[in-house]
Parts: C-alpha cells; structure tokens; sequence
C-alpha cells in the first residue's frame, strides 16, 4: 500500500486490528467479528464471521479492550461485567458531597444542565449506544434516543431546551438536535464525510463549535451557525490536532488545545475574527474540566504538575475592543457535576509567566 489512497471497507464501532493472518477482527454493537482482508487488493474477503462473545469496551476513550498477535492470535477482554459509575457532587477540596442516583454502567461524556437539575450522558445498555437523561432531583433515568447506532457526546444548549449530540447511524458521526424533554424525533444538524463531535455552544446559543476529523492531518475545529443557511466554517485549521473549545462568557473568544508546539498547550484567540492568537500556555497542558455552560470548577493540567483555573472562569482585565455580555463560564463534564461558580464577564488571557 502506497498510502495515496484512503477508501472505506466496513462500518465498525471502533478501530479494527489487522493479524498476522490477514483478518480484521472489529465490533459493532458490542459483537466480535472478523473477516479476512487482502493488504494487495485493499478490500475484505468472504463474509464477516461472528466470534462468540460481547467485548468490553474502554469507556474513556471509547475502544474495544481488542488487540492482536504477531502469531495471529487475539486477545479481549468480555464484557460480562459491566463497569458501574455513580454521579456525584464535589465539592472544592475534591470531597464527594452527596450522590444523584444509582450507579449506571455504560456512562460517558456527561454534560450539566444550565440550572444544574438534569444531566445528560451516553450509555451502552445490550450493546446499543443512546442519549440519556438524569434527573437530578429524583435519580429517575429516561432514555432520550432509540436509534441502533451510535450516539455520543450530548451536550445541552444554553437555555436548556435542546441537546446536541453527534451519531453513527448513518456512517459517519454527523450532528444531530433533540429537544431536551426527549419529545419528538431527532434533526440531523449537518453530515459531512468527516467524523464529528459537538464542542460548546456559544452563549447566546446561536453558533456551534465541534470537532471535525480531517483524514489527511487531524481534528480541526469548525463553527456551524444555527441562523440561517447553517454554513459551517472553519474556526482553526492547520495540520495539527485541534479540539476542546470553548467559548468565553461573551462568546468573542475561544480557547483551545492544540499540539502545533509538538506538545499539548491551551491556545486563545479571537471569534470569529479577525485577529489571531492573543495567549498560550508554555509547557505542556490539557484541559480536564468540565459540565454544562455553568460556571463549574474548570482547569487546566500543565506538564509541571501544576493546574490553573480556566481563563475563562477568572477575573481579568477586559482585552481591548471586545465587548462584553453576561453569560456563564462553559466547562465540559467529566464524570462529576460541578458546582456553580460566580464568573467575571471579562478577563484577559495569562502571560507565559503564570504558566
């Protein structure tokens, strides 16, 4: 294989491996399957066999616990066990406070409600991907979709009348909208050929930013405005990794993790624009924060084994010619509800000293 050509052979939930036999095992909905492939004539042999368990499944990055011998052999983990999360209050020392429900199995990508009253998550129940709901009061968990693919990544709008979220179910990850009360069927928002995943609304619930996969580099990011024809356009794009976005409190700035340096740093600059970068951090960092659009407990991780609050979420001098508008700081949940936090509607980006 030369590499100048990428061409699609099979749908699969996450990334098949290639055995020394010349099979790809892979796995959709949970099943184990394997078909033969031929590296000379680039395609797949003979029908897909099924293998006779269900295989668990990484729920932090999303990948089947799959991996193959140099002899041809593969191992894999089953998953008859299903991992149990429970969602939970801190508080700022990093202490449980109190806990929302019963544990779940299957939990991922939770995302807080602007009143902080409901969460929204995507869970594997049987082998099949969907958009859930907790209410936080109650513990009581409704299911939102019932498509057999793939659905990921829910995210709320800031009134907290929608969900964004991003599905499989017709190939590629496209967006999708539902109303948050799960009346309805859900509106696909746009479908492209590249693997999508939505990043943040801005404040005033008019633009999307997400995550899009460029076969040829990596993830970019793009903005698709809700008004409109809905053109997506380009935010940053460069041959580099690009993703975690969110906006300011006054929807003119976005921040972001890029690896351009050769390592992970948090970049800011302007939106949509004009204007280029007005901060980056000096190390090596990532963001490991976030819930809804609600003012959570937001921060970033630096290489010196330091962290530091999102820029976003501290008082700081207003950065010139960039009016303000009252919103709430945007952190992307991990796993926790985070509590509210007050937010200054205006700040400006650290300098390479506080990094």
């Amino acid at each position: 294989m030369d590499g100048t050509e990428t061409r699609r052979l099979l749908d699969t939930d996450n990334a098949a491996v290639l055995t020394s036999s010349g099979h790809l095992p892979f796995t959709r909905q949970g099943t184990l399957y394997a078909q033969r492939f031929d590296p000379i004539e680039r395609e797949l042999v003979g029908p897909a066999v099924v293998l006779p368990e269900q295989v668990a499944v990484d729920t932090t990055v999303y990948r089947p616990a799959l991996t193959a011998s140099a002899v041809g052999s593969i191992a894999y983990r089953s998953a008859s066990s299903t991992e149990q999360r429970q969602f939970a209050w801190f508080d700022r020392s990093g202490n449980v406070a109190s806990t929302v429900g019963d544990p779940l199995g299957g939990v991922l990508s939770p995302s807080l409600s602007a009143d902080q009253r409901q969460v929204v998550f995507s869970r594997n129940e049987n082998g099949n991907q969907d958009i859930w709901r907790l209410d936080i009061a109650s513990g009581e968990v409704t299911r939102l979709t019932f498509d057999t693919g793939i659905d990921f990544v829910p995210l709320w709008s800031p009134n907290g009348e929608r969900i964004v979220f991003n599905s499989a179910r017709d190939g590629a990850f496209d967006l999708y909208e539902k109303l948050a009360s799960g009346a309805g069927t859900e509106q696909r928002l746009l479908a492209t050929a590249q693997t999508k995943y939505p990043l943040d609304w801005s404040p005033d619930g008019r633009v999307l930013l997400y995550a899009s996969n460029d076969p040829q580099a990596s993830y970019d990011i793009w903005a698709l405005p809700l008004d409109g024809a809905r053109t997506p356009f380009a935010v940053v794009q460069t041959p580099f990794e690009e993703r975690d976005a969110q906006f300011s409190p006054d929807g003119a700035w976005i921040a972001y993790q890029s690896n351009e340096s050769g390592r992970l740093e948090i970049y800011v600059q302007a939106f949509p624009g004009p204007g280029g970068r007005a901060g980056r951090s000096q190390g090596r960092a990532a963001r490991k924060c976030a819930g809804g659009r609600t003012g959570g407990s937001c921060s970033f991780s630096h290489s010196t084994g330091r962290s530091w609050p999102c820029p976003f979420v501290q008082p700081r001098p207003k950065l010139p010619s960039r009016p303000a508008r009252p919103s709430r700081c945007s952190a992307r949940a991990s796993g926790a509800a985070c509590r509210r936090r007050t937010a200054s509607n205006t700040w400006s980006p650290r300098t390479a000293s506080d990094f």
